[in-house]
């Protein structure tokens, strides 16, 4: 019964001419034309469509008007299932649950125009609403409240009553760019560092730039090079590296981690130094290259093929991140220079900003003396 009192609405438009007007003009979803490829595939003016469409419009509302009991109850199922706003999955199950058609049957585009009208969400093909730009706004003000990291069920209670009906609210927020994190949602647009502060903040504890990778960019293909997180986080005032790998914000008042070497008593700007411990060994002294903690190179701003040389008072040494790890080339010059032998402790004191290193030389500790 449906099915055919929608056969009736839909030739109440007109002819064949005003019925396909009004099906591409007014009813269809996808790949709707503009007003200008109907008048001209009609060999008419624009004006000219504009009129026919409104026509059709009138024609359909005064048809359409107190529908029998079983066509008012199927759009009230509608209305009720749909909202404000759904994904087309949802639709199309709801016209099934009907008896009625599989979109884009035009009798079904009919009803939907009838109980909305429903168009295209711009951006998400997937979705219909009706009001698009609308709803797109309020979810945009909600998602950016408090600096763009909200109660997830604040954002959700929000946007229900904005339109979309609960059972649609997450896969509608699973459209735009945000990610929950211990019940926050969290804006992911922005730049890198703007992403990790909300993200730190939702957490309320440290992480590691690994950590941040995946909790706040799910899609590793959206996820910044881990390398070039780990530099804004040393860089970036907002954020204090408070152990070998963890960052928590600034504000939250921690200590900054010192990672000097036992021995070493900064002086001066030697502090803010990123430092690297070596023991003197018989490799060291043939001028064998080895490996750095990964922390230190990514600290001076290396990632993969990059390599920088460090200026010392007793010659260069270089540090590089090759292969997936980071190596330092030959320590012997200047462990000679230093007056460093077999079991001595030479510490550097590498500056990122100057390209600067500091040498410091520590004694073993004689027996003797230990505890």
């Amino acid at each position: 019964p449906t099915v055919a009192w929608l056969d009736r609405v839909l030739a109440a438009a007109g002819d064949h001419r005003d019925r396909a007007v009004f099906v591409h003009g007014a009813l269809r979803l996808a790949g709707r034309p503009s007003r200008s490829a109907i008048a001209e595939a009609l060999g008419v003016g624009v004006e000219r469509v504009r009129q026919l469409v409104a026509r059709a419009v009138e024609r359909v509302a005064v048809a359409s008007a107190g529908p029998p009991s079983e066509v008012a109850r199927v759009r009230n199922e509608l209305t009720d299932g749909l909202g404000e706003a759904a994904p087309l999955g949802a639709v199309d199950g709801l016209l099934a649950d009907a008896g009625l058609p599989a979109l884009p049957d035009t009798r079904s585009l009919l009803l939907l125009w009838l109980v909305g009208p429903y168009t295209v969400v711009p951006g998400l093909p997937g979705w219909v609403a009706t009001d698009p730009a609308g709803l797109l706004a309020v979810t945009r003000r909600v998602l950016a409240e408090d600096g763009g990291v909200v109660p997830a069920e604040v954002a959700r209670t929000e946007l229900d009553m904005a339109g979309v009906p609960e059972q649609h609210v997450d896969g509608w927020l699973a459209e735009h760019p945000v990610v929950e994190i211990d019940g926050l949602l969290v804006l992911t647009t922005g730049s890198p560092a703007d992403v990790a502060e909300r993200a730190l903040f939702a957490a309320g504890r440290a992480l590691s730039a690994g950590e941040l990778a995946v909790t706040a960019w799910p899609d590793a293909d959206a996820a910044p090079d881990l390398h070039d997180l780990e530099r804004v986080l040393h860089r970036d005032g907002r954020f204090v590296r408070v152990s070998a790998t963890g960052f928590e914000l600034a504000e939250w008042g921690s200590e900054p981690y010192r990672d000097v070497p036992a021995g070493v008593t900064p002086v001066g700007d030697e502090a803010d130094r990123c430092w690297l411990e070596v023991t003197v060994d018989g490799a060291v002294l043939a001028g064998a290259e080895a490996p750095v903690p990964v922390p230190l190179a990514t600290a001076l701003g290396l990632r993969e093929g990059v390599r920088r040389t460090f200026t010392t008072r007793f010659g260069p040494v270089a540090l590089a991140y090759d292969g997936g790890r980071a190596v330092r080339g030959t320590l012997r010059p200047i462990a000679l220079a230093a007056g460093a032998g077999p079991g001595d402790v030479v510490a550097l004191g590498f500056c990122s900003g100057d390209g600067s290193a500091v040498v410091r030389r520590i004694l073993p500790t004689p027996l003797d003396q230990t505890a």
